[in-house]
């Protein structure tokens, strides 16, 4: 691991600005997943939740779950801990490497109950506060020290402990709107801002958000200092730049960054099987199924855009089908050539295509001829229900 120059996280919180966080997430929120979503609009990253006993007794241990480089800023390493040896020898071995560490209070997963750890110690604040006040007098500022948690049933509980952590010298607090208990569903607005309005120091606000437009609804509604996503911005990575669908880009960003080449997506799915590539696939192959199945809803939905020499549908943003044409006559057109993206060839898309400008054509009293021998193909196969559509003079180039 090399040192780098760390950034003073306090800083990222000007007024009026929504600071854009993406989550700890076990296996996923690792280096390369976080210099990716850096690429696309976000602010501030965490590392996956690190046991913090694990990591103060082994150096396999710390190789194994954190690694950074000199794009991994602003970066908080999270850590389960129930004693202030663990966190906050923990926290004193990884400062040099990143630029806060986070103390996890909300995990609600049974094993981490088991062991005291995450939502748990919610039960016992007093442990939750020695922790951070004991980090907070070891590692000098600008370091940050924080906690992730979840609020409780009886708010005014959750209101205190946030006052509590200030006291201790938190720096931030990142709150999930739900309660231990309450995994899915509508998050606590009201109880978020509540604990907003306790305290002066940021508060980032966590859950139920799977788009940009969400993330400043939240920030407009709880009047968070930031919004912090998981499960959105692992479905689109790309979510803090304002998309609301994976695009191609961000696949082939993801694949560089992972194996450091220019491997296209298709070389990549013939790669997939060979034992060649391992630990992201899964994940990469989620981010282009999404770009795919967004590329065929748009296909079969979006409008026709028709200028003096061209038919298109936009696929993506910017992204187009297209179909060339010359008039024959004002009711005639010749259709010459059809392009779909390459990244997106051979995978029934051009079916599709064809069958809503066939459609669109007929439905707009045009007759057609085809030059283009991908479109007359697909005639072949359609005969029947576009013959009344083709020129008489058209002759197809197989049998039909």
């Amino acid at each position: 691991m090399g040192k780098r120059q760390q950034t003073d996280i306090k800083t990222l919180f000007e007024p009026n600005k929504l600071v854009k966080v993406c989550a700890p997430m076990v296996r996923y929120s690792k280096l390369q997943f976080r210099n990716l979503v850096k690429k696309y609009d976000c602010d501030l990253v965490f590392t996956p939740m690190i046991l913090a006993d694990s990591f103060c007794k082994s150096a396999k241990a710390r190789s194994n779950e954190f690694t950074t480089n000199l794009l991994d800023t602003p970066l908080v390493a999270q850590f389960a801990a129930n004693t202030i040896h663990d966190f906050v020898g923990a926290s004193y071995l990884i400062s040099p490497y990143c630029d806060g560490v986070d103390l996890n209070c909300g995990c609600p997963q049974g094993w981490a109950r088991e062991q005291e750890l995450g939502c748990q110690m919610l039960r016992n604040p007093q442990s939750i506060y020695a922790l951070i006040r004991e980090c907070r007098n070891q590692i000098c500022k600008p370091f940050s020290v924080s906690v992730k948690m979840r609020l409780l049933k009886d708010l005014k509980k959750s209101v205190e402990i946030c006052r509590q952590l200030e006291r201790c010298g938190a720096s931030f607090l990142s709150v999930h709107a739900r309660t231990p208990e309450c995994s899915v569903g509508p998050i606590d607005k009201h109880g978020l801002r509540a604990v907003v309005e306790s305290v002066e120091i940021p508060v980032i606000g966590n859950g139920g958000v799977g788009s940009l437009e969400n993330c400043i609804e939240l920030q407009e509604c709880a009047k968070v200092a930031g919004v912090m996503v998981a499960n959105g911005i692992l479905a689109n990575p790309t979510l803090f730049s304002g998309t609301n669908v994976t695009p191609m880009r961000c696949v082939q960003d993801w694949l560089d960054i992972c194996y450091n080449s220019t491997l296209g997506v298709q070389e990549y799915e013939k790669l997939c099987g060979s034992e060649q590539l391992s630990g992201a696939p899964a994940h990469i192959m989620r981010l282009f199924r999404g770009f795919l199945n967004n590329a065929k809803h748009n296909l079969k939905n979006n409008p026709v855009q028709e200028t003096s020499k061209q038919l298109a549908i936009e696929i993506n943003s910017n992204v187009f089908a297209t179909i060339s044409f010359e008039k024959v006559d004002e009711n005639t057109y010749d259709l010459v050539h059809t392009t779909i993206p390459e990244e997106l060839r051979g995978r029934g898309l051009g079916h599709i295509f064809a069958e809503r400008i066939f459609d669109h054509l007929a439905g707009n009293g045009r007759k057609i001829k085809l030059t283009c021998e991908f479109l007359q193909e697909y005639f072949v196969k359609n005969r029947v229900k576009y013959s009344g559509l083709i020129i008489e003079d058209f002759e197809t180039r197989a049998a039909p």
